[in-house]
């Protein structure tokens, strides 16, 4: 299996230590590991992970334009407010030979409504006994194939919200998206600045759904 991880960091810098000991702690262990740090004001060095300083905020979505540019075949992406269990890279690799075609993750949403059809969706989470399929995986930890990131430009989806464009992108290609059952994630300090919690989070997704259908 040929793996990359890429850690997107923004404000929680802290965490990052953490995060980059779960994963050299996990059984299946990747070729290689990223930061993105996507926070201008912060320099990052000295960590056992390739950094990525970026001079600007480009937003969730340059994780996947900066994966399309790295030559592994599958990537694994992690936002900087969570710490993955030992075998949580194998459940997504051995998860990922069995729905090749599909953007894999611990939670997502089964789209609602066409008026707030991201805010009135159902959340799916990894409780579940069996894969279960779902309109958007939740960008906060997701697994796919390389092919899969060109899509959404391929398909001009433009939005920021970069898992609604990735997985609704491969929904329009003809393929399925997954919530895997899994052993779950350690929650990391700093939830609070996620961008889940701007003042417009329901409005602005719902919104990126529409862009995209």
């Amino acid at each position: 299996m040929s793996l990359s991880v890429v850690i997107l960091n923004w404000k929680r810098t802290a965490n990052l230590e953490k995060i980059l000991e779960s994963i050299k702690n996990n059984t299946v262990q990747p070729d290689r590991v990223y930061v993105f740090n996507n926070n201008p004001d912060v320099q990052l060095e000295s960590l056992n992970a390739t950094v990525i300083n970026s001079g600007e905020n480009f937003g969730c979505q340059m994780r996947h334009a900066f994966a399309l540019g790295v030559d592994t075949l599958h990537f694994l992406f992690i936002d900087d407010d969570l710490m993955i269990k030992p075998t949580t890279i194998a459940s997504f690799t051995n998860w990922g030979e069995k729905y090749p075609e599909a953007i894999l993750g611990y939670w997502g949403r089964k789209l609602g409504h066409d008026k707030s059809p991201y805010h009135d969706s159902p959340e799916v989470n990894y409780d579940i006994m069996e894969p279960t399929e779902v309109d958007i995986v939740l960008g906060r930890l997701h697994y796919c194939s390389k092919e899969k990131l060109s899509l959404p430009f391929y398909y001009k989806f433009f939005t920021r919200e970069d898992d609604i464009a990735l997985c609704m992108a491969n929904k329009k290609a003809g393929f399925k998206n997954y919530v895997i059952p899994g052993t779950g994630t350690i929650d990391l300090p700093g939830f609070q600045q996620g961008i889940c919690n701007r003042d417009n989070h329901w409005d602005i997704r719902d919104q990126a759904v529409k862009d995209c259908l």
